[in-house]
């Protein structure tokens, strides 16, 4: 169970990431590189991966065995960011 000091700083990755990627800094296609995104966001390893795994639940990337998480192809029906 995580604690309810982590879950903020998990939240905030995720809206981080997914707003970063609605906005057009990341292009689909590009690898996301954990260690980057670890300095970017200030937070662990597992921080990252869990915000990346909640991204890509919702269509924002695809992790690709050995490879990774890749930005996808982004359409015009996602939700707009509350």
């Amino acid at each position: 169970m995580p604690s309810k000091q982590n879950t903020p700083l998990r939240r905030h990755a995720e809206e981080r990431l997914r707003s970063e990627i609605l906005s057009g800094q990341y292009v689909a296609g590009e690898r996301l590189k954990e260690r980057e995104l670890m300095a970017k966001l200030g937070g662990s390893r597992t921080l990252v991966r869990e915000a990346l795994r909640q991204i890509e639940a919702e269509g924002l990337v695809t992790i690709i065995p050995n490879r990774g998480p890749v930005v996808c192809v982004l359409n015009k029906e996602y939700p707009e960011q509350k």
